[in-house]
């Protein structure tokens, strides 16, 4: 198939690959899937010199793209049976990833992600044009004349509006800081521009169930000895640290590239995603970024341009999410509020404050000031919270990006028990010996639990029932303490466990509470640092263990709740009631 003629009837996507087959299970399965493959070098040069030409486009980027990059093929792994060579997965339609979505959806927003670096790379071109209105058919800017439709007028008005009210020096700005720019409008730096291009290909490789490594010897970032690595990121970094010629674009970059990318990628630690949606508590945000401004690396001129780096690798992953590449990037363009994406770019100079203040004080002042810039322009949001709930409140808001008045209203709407639940969990900081200083909540204990997807929850399921979502939220927290009891050694408050809702995050909130006849969810913990909402059939209930699973009850009222959560243990109603499940 030539993948750079054809568009799907969508015409929204590119073609991707064929699918590639890889049989047997092993610790590093990456390592035999990529062997023998080889960086196109002249393509991968020719599209970091040209990204600025006038006289390169889109389709010609798009063309060396997948001529000199093979880590893209990662996005099309299926798996084959050993001796007849049958696939068990039988397309790329069907390959899932740790975001529940497929393998083309991956390699679509991979391919969104660098064309967002391309088009943003060229803004004194056509780069602004294609960011906002997307292609053609002929890979140029749409136009006025393609969205003559009238029910495209009103799409057509929304990218108009972006493209004129975007503050565009700000962006260009950031890529200077990053060191992909030399100046303001001038020229650009090329091996720079390559490390970019080949972190935004691997990036994401991770997020296949099929590729990501267990522990091969001692332990990595909290995962021990044979535990499969749940969180994506720390997966990729796994691969680099320990075998970095299993990922040929990145094996063949300089020295110096590499150490960027593992500085931006491994070092940091750092998910910007999870400041923006109030996501993580503060352990899990910052505690590896304020190591490395403790150690004076962020006042190194080389280590600031590396963040500045990251900064722009995670605001192009962001902007190409949806999985349209040839739309242009949807993401900012259709689904975010001008404001919304402002506050987005202001937020990255959030981090360089850490050092003089705490992890924790850090996440509380962004909080607050993006609690006061909402309340703004919603005067009914009311004054900055303090006391019970003062912390869930402002991470509520943040998560569900929506009407924040009526978010706080539905959280008021909450039986007492969830509330409870809500405004204790939200404020544990993972952080030893450091509280919030605006809510009541000042027992010292942890772990901090993570769930993450719960923003994509609360803006999906949420938006239709907002006190439903929450009640999830709630449930979830719930039978996650009861596998991970507060505790008061440093360790353990020291320390952030992460739940995963893949399976939850784009259902409404009816199908999650009365799911069809046979379907249970269960909160399964996968190994010491993460668990995983899965679906689970009534064949399957009788092999649930107590041990390290838990039956999430979501139909029930909430007030049956009433005394379960208990921080310091299991409780007795969730554990009876997980018994009477496993004897059916």
């Amino acid at each position: 198939t030539d993948s750079l003629e054809s568009v799907d009837i969508s015409r929204k996507k590119v073609v991707p690959p064929d699918p590639l087959p890889v049989s047997g299970k092993d610790e590093l399965l990456i390592m035999r899937v990529m062997d023998g493959k080889c960086t196109d070098w002249s393509r991968a040069r020719r599209a970091a010199e040209q990204i600025r030409s006038a006289n390169y486009s889109t389709k010609d980027f798009y063309g060396d793209l997948v001529a000199a990059f093979p880590e893209l093929r990662l996005y099309c792994v299926v798996r084959e049976q050993n001796g007849d060579g049958r696939v068990l997965l039988p397309s790329l339609s069907t390959l899932t990833t740790s975001a529940s979505r497929t393998g083309e959806d991956e390699y679509q927003r991979t391919i969104g992600a660098l064309f967002c670096i391309f088009w943003l790379m060229r803004t004194h071109l056509d780069g602004k044009e294609s960011f906002c209105f997307g292609l053609d058919l002929d890979w140029k800017p749409r136009t006025k004349a393609h969205f003559k439709e009238q029910e495209l007028e009103a799409e057509y008005k929304k990218r108009k509006l972006f493209y004129e009210k975007t503050d565009w020096a700000a962006i260009e700005a950031l890529f200077v800081g990053a060191g992909l720019l030399n100046k303001v409008g001038g020229t650009h730096d090329v091996d720079r521009t390559l490390a970019m291009l080949v972190l935004m290909t691997i990036h994401d490789v991770m997020k296949l169930d099929i590729l990501r490594p267990t522990v091969g010897c001692g332990e990595f970032g909290g995962y021990r000895n044979g535990e499969p690595i749940g969180d994506h990121d720390l997966a990729l970094s796994y691969v680099l640290d320990t075998c970095p010629q299993a990922l040929p674009s990145f094996a063949g970059l300089s020295p110096a590239m590499q150490e960027s990318i593992k500085f931006t990628h491994c070092k940091l630690d750092y998910n910007m995603g999870w400041l923006v949606q109030a996501e993580a508590p503060p352990g899990a945000l910052f505690k590896a970024f304020r190591k490395v401004v403790l150690a004076g690396a962020a006042s190194d001129r080389k280590s600031a341009s590396d963040i500045a780096f990251y900064f722009v690798h995670w605001f192009s992953d962001l902007a190409g999410a949806e999985a349209f590449p040839l739309q242009g990037c949807e993401k900012f363009v259709l689904k975010f509020p001008l404001h919304v994406l402002s506050s987005f770019i202001d937020s990255f100079a959030v981090v360089w404050n850490l050092g003089p203040k705490t992890e924790t004080e850090v996440f509380e002042d962004y909080l607050v000031w993006r609690w006061n810039n909402i309340g703004n322009a919603n005067p009914k949001l009311g004054h900055t919270p303090t006391g019970t709930g003062a912390i869930a409140k402002m991470r509520l808001v943040l998560m569900a990006q929506g009407d924040s008045a009526e978010v706080m209203r539905h959280f008021l709407k909450l039986k007492k028990a969830d509330r409870e639940v809500l405004s204790q969990e939200l404020a544990i900081t993972g952080c030893a010996m450091q509280k919030f200083k605006r809510d009541s909540w000042k027992e010292n204990g942890g772990p901090a639990i993570l769930i993450y997807y719960a923003p994509a929850l609360l803006q999906k399921a949420g938006r239709e029932d907002p006190t439903g979502a929450m009640m999830i939220l709630c449930e979830i927290f719930r039978q996650a303490r009861s596998l991970w009891p507060l505790s008061t050694k440093q360790e353990d408050c020291d320390k952030t466990v992460m739940v995963r809702i893949d399976v939850l995050k784009e259902l409404q909130v009816s199908t999650v509470m009365d799911p069809r006849p046979g379907i249970h969810y269960v909160l399964c913990r996968v190994s010491t640092q993460d668990a995983q909402v899965k679906i689970v059939t009534n064949l399957d209930m009788k092999e649930i263990d107590q041990a390290t699973q838990r039956v999430l009850q979501f139909g029930g009222d909430s007030e049956d709740h009433a005394g379960c959560f208990s921080p310091f243990g299991r409780t007795r109603r969730s554990a009876g009631r997980l018994g009477r499940v496993t004897r059916s």
